[in-house]
């Protein structure tokens, strides 16, 4: 074989996610996702705090009994419906949390990107990326197949 069939066959092995060396990243690169980076910040805070709007209604749910806020989530979901609530309550947290925390990790890895130039920090920033994105992809399709199953259900009764 030459070494250019070698040499091909090395880098088709190699995944693309993977840093080849320490080689320095574009500063081009670096400030097109610095500024994205801001945007990130911003949407994962209101992420988090979304998160924590939700854990304090979940508070007020469980140990507000007497209150308005109880009185009127009773009257909504009734008294025996209340455990479901709280799972299903549990569910958009951790739905609301996830892709926050993502977020911040895309967000914090861009700064050590911004920091260092380092292909390294480059392949953590797009992994946290891929991550936050597979996330909403499979959210999205699972929330398509409820609506199109509702959908048909709806058509056929």
């Amino acid at each position: 074989m030459n070494d250019s069939t070698e040499a091909g066959a090395t880098s088709k092995a190699q995944s693309p996610l993977t840093p080849q060396s320490n080689n320095k990243v574009s500063s081009k690169i670096v400030k097109g996702l610095l500024r994205t980076r801001k945007s990130v910040i911003i949407i994962s805070c209101f992420g988090f705090l979304f998160c924590g709007l939700q854990v304090l209604a979940l508070f007020l749910l469980i140990f507000a009994s007497d209150g308005l806020i109880a009185q009127i989530l009773t009257q909504l979901i009734g008294t025996g419906n209340s455990f479901a609530y709280i799972l299903i309550h549990l569910f958009v947290i951790w739905l609301s949390f996830y892709p926050a925390e993502k977020l911040r990790q895309y967000a914090s890895h861009i700064g050590a990107l911004s920091g260092s130039y380092s292909e390294q920090d480059l392949v953590s920033a797009i992994k946290a990326q891929h991550s936050y994105w597979a996330f909403v992809a499979c959210l999205m399709i699972i929330t398509l197949s409820l609506s199109a199953l509702g959908f048909f259900v709806i058509m056929t009764f």
